[in-house]
């Protein structure tokens, strides 16, 4: 059976659209999640739903430029369900990172099991990088554990390198490589 690349059991990775902004993992509402951010990198400033539309519009708009992409998660009912990035991409030396968000209500579905394999399939199997590296908040403990579930190793600590909630805390390397990646997975990832 033919089967789209970006297709899981579960999940769907697609562009960016502008209309994504209307959906309720990007809704701009007093019960937005302030610990997804945190998790990610900081909290910020309250936004308007306006300035969300407006964000979201303009980087619809952009074409991948070095490998660099940002994708949105949907189940198979066509909900957003969160975003995985790729960034620092070197083609020439190899490797490459990512960044990903589910949602709170949809964690632990395994979306983003799904999401990661296929991201690493593509840039293992078809970019052909050889490694990959995860940076991870010392505090975000959910993250250690499904990086370490997938296969990931841990590669290093940065002291003191990010300050949130009053105090410092380090940032943990994972990486893995595409052999490994191979050696676990195959390079027909099924689900």
């Amino acid at each position: 059976m033919k089967r789209n690349y970006w297709m899981g059991e579960k999940i769907r990775l697609r562009a960016l659209e502008a209309s994504d902004a209307e959906s309720e993992y990007y809704a701009v509402t007093p019960e937005s999640d302030s610990e997804s951010e945190r998790m990610g990198d900081s909290i910020s400033f309250p936004v308007s739903p306006e300035h969300m539309n407006e964000v979201i519009n303009e980087m619809s708009q952009h074409e991948p430029v070095d490998d660099e992409i940002w994708l949105i998660i949907e189940d198979m009912d066509g909900e957003v369900v969160g975003n995985i990035n790729t960034h620092s991409c070197n083609r020439r030396m190899g490797h490459f990172r990512y960044g990903i968000d589910i949602g709170y209500r949809w964690r632990g579905m395994g979306y983003g099991r799904e999401a990661v394999l296929l991201i690493m399939k593509y840039f293992f199997t078809e970019l052909r990088y050889r490694k990959c590296t995860v940076g991870i908040y010392e505090f975000n403990e959910a993250s250690v554990a499904f990086h370490e579930s997938l296969g990931f190793k841990l590669e290093g600590r940065i002291r003191d390198m990010v300050f949130t909630n009053g105090r410092f805390y380090d940032e943990f390397y994972y990486g893995m490589t595409s052999d490994e990646f191979l050696e676990l997975y195959g390079d027909t990832v099924s689900f």
